[in-house]
């Protein structure tokens, strides 16, 4: 979606539409704020699951629960 949001600022500039500019910009810096947001979530959850070696047995906790994501062409 980030990618998108990139693609219609930069066919923005180039039209010199500055409302609608102004509007994606916004999107964007939400979309980051989002992104960002997630991936410390994810870095913490990962920090908290402590692991030794009497927990090693089977599949980590965290690792199940990542999302599965579509793969990029």
């Amino acid at each position: 979606m980030m990618a998108v949001c990139e693609k219609a600022i930069q066919d923005a500039e180039d039209r010199s539409a500055i409302f609608y500019l102004n509007i994606l910009q916004r999107q964007m810096q939400r979309l980051q704020g989002l992104v960002e947001r997630y991936i410390a979530d994810q870095v913490k959850a990962i920090e908290n699951a402590q692991l030794s070696n009497r927990k090693r047995r089977g599949v980590v906790f965290f690792i199940k629960h990542f999302p599965v994501s579509p793969d990029r062409p």
